[in-house]
């Protein structure tokens, strides 16, 4: 698989189809330090998010895609358990992968 070349194709590449209701939204996307990129989604229920990050040295590149989800994503399920503490864990775990 190609990775993508730029933060709006990893943005495209990233983003779920899903048939979610409410759909996931993107949240974050940046560009890290040393080229590479991040995208967050999420739900606006706090039922589901992903964050996929690419980064990049040289030739090589690693993915990192964490995904979290409560239920079975219908309305009445409970949100994610300490929502933005989780959120941020896997950001930060995404952000820190490196490739040696």
């Amino acid at each position: 698989m190609m990775a993508p070349k730029d933060l709006p194709a990893f943005v495209r590449s990233a983003t779920p189809k899903t048939q979610d209701n409410p759909p996931p939204v993107v949240a974050r996307q940046e560009e890290l330090p040393g080229g590479g990129m991040i995208v967050v989604t999420e739900r606006s229920d706090h039922l589901f998010f992903k964050v996929d990050a690419l980064h990049r040295n040289g030739d090589k590149q690693v993915r990192c895609t964490l995904i979290q989800r409560t239920g079975t994503g219908k309305p009445d399920d409970p949100p994610v358990p300490s929502y933005p503490a989780t959120r941020a864990w896997a950001e930060k775990i995404c952000e820190s992968v490196k490739i040696e």
